[in-house]
């Protein structure tokens, strides 16, 4: 079937035209829900969200201001197509926070730690591809991203309530542990303790 995509990055705010958006042939099943399958459908509306290159036009790119939801102060928003290999834990919801990364080559590269889900499908408790989620992110960390979900290399992780992650978006290693001597053996001054309380004993 066709569906109406966005033919270059569009910014929430921006009118739909034959200008901006195409017609496209795309896969039945991975069809986003409420994507628009024609041009007069969505000509001359103002996006709420930013489109990607490629991407459908859906929506809920055009939700009026009662059902916008509230983009965090000092980051960006934009809708994401779910797919099995998106990788989002069944029971997410919006005000989630999440962790994004690029799988590839048999690597894992740290996108972003600090990604905020805005609104998920209705039936979120079993996602499919042919629906979408809305996420927020950081200026800084959007292209990777963007780019990432255009190669199929992006994955979306739910860390634990708590969980410290470092640089690598791996959980961090204890910040300091007791040294050890030649033996392996810790030497954490109990060595010392024990051979004091024995001299204590002898004498």
């Amino acid at each position: 079937m066709s569906v109406l995509v966005a033919s270059s990055t569009l910014e929430a705010g921006e009118t739909i035209s034959s200008s901006n958006a195409e017609l496209r042939d795309w896969v039945s099943d991975l069809v986003p829900e409420g994507a628009i399958t024609s041009l007069g459908d969505a000509q001359g509306r103002q996006l709420t969200e930013p489109v990607s290159a490629g991407e459908p036009i859906c929506q809920i790119d055009f939700r009026d201001a009662e059902s916008s939801v509230e983009i965090p102060s000092g980051m960006v928003a934009f809708s994401l197509s779910i797919t099995g290999e998106l990788g989002v834990p069944g029971g997410v919801a919006a005000g989630d926070k999440l962790v994004a990364y690029k799988v590839s080559d048999g690597s894992v590269e740290l996108l972003s730690s600090d990604v905020v889900v805005l609104s998920m499908p209705s039936q979120a408790q079993s996602l499919s591809s042919s629906q979408s989620m809305s996420i927020a992110v950081l200026p800084g960390d959007l292209p990777r991203i963007l780019t990432s979900s255009t190669e199929g290399s992006l994955r979306l992780a739910a860390p634990a309530e708590g969980l410290t992650l470092d640089d690598s978006g791996f959980a961090s290693a204890p910040t300091s542990v007791g040294a050890t001597d030649e033996e392996g053996t810790a030497n954490d001054g109990s060595a010392d303790n024990g051979a004091a309380a024995n001299g204590s004993a002898e004498s």
